[in-house]
């Protein structure tokens, strides 16, 4: 009994193995291509965006009391908190990914600037 569910895991492992192997093999060569096209990309200075990309990190989470204000002075005191803490922690969490994404990637500079 007990030796059975050791080879039943076994199989599965090898299951879950030859999946990764084949997610791998098809979507290596998509990745390598994009990493190879961006710095053809690229309009914005890597320093300019770097330091970018690390001031949106380290004040992203800035969001969140800054949309709990801004949201409670358009309607009142109780929604600034309910509906500002909820949309400030979604700006928060985006501005801090971008600026994650930003820093990983500053040498191939984006065509985009957000100012």
């Amino acid at each position: 009994m007990r030796r059975e569910r050791g080879i039943k895991r076994h199989q599965r492992c090898i299951r879950r193995k030859a999946g990764v192997k084949r997610f791998i093999r098809i979507f290596s060569p998509f990745v390598l291509i994009m990493l190879l096209a961006l710095p053809g990309l690229a309009q914005q200075d890597p320093g300019e965006k770097l330091v970018q990309g690390v001031e949106d990190t380290l004040t992203g989470w800035t969001d969140l009391p800054q949309e709990i204000v801004e949201t409670a002075q358009e309607t009142n005191a109780v929604e600034g908190v309910t509906t500002g803490v909820i949309k400030g922690a979604g700006e928060a969490v985006i501005q801090t990914v971008e600026g994650v994404v930003e820093t990983a990637t500053f040498y191939s500079a984006e065509s985009g600037n957000k100012e």
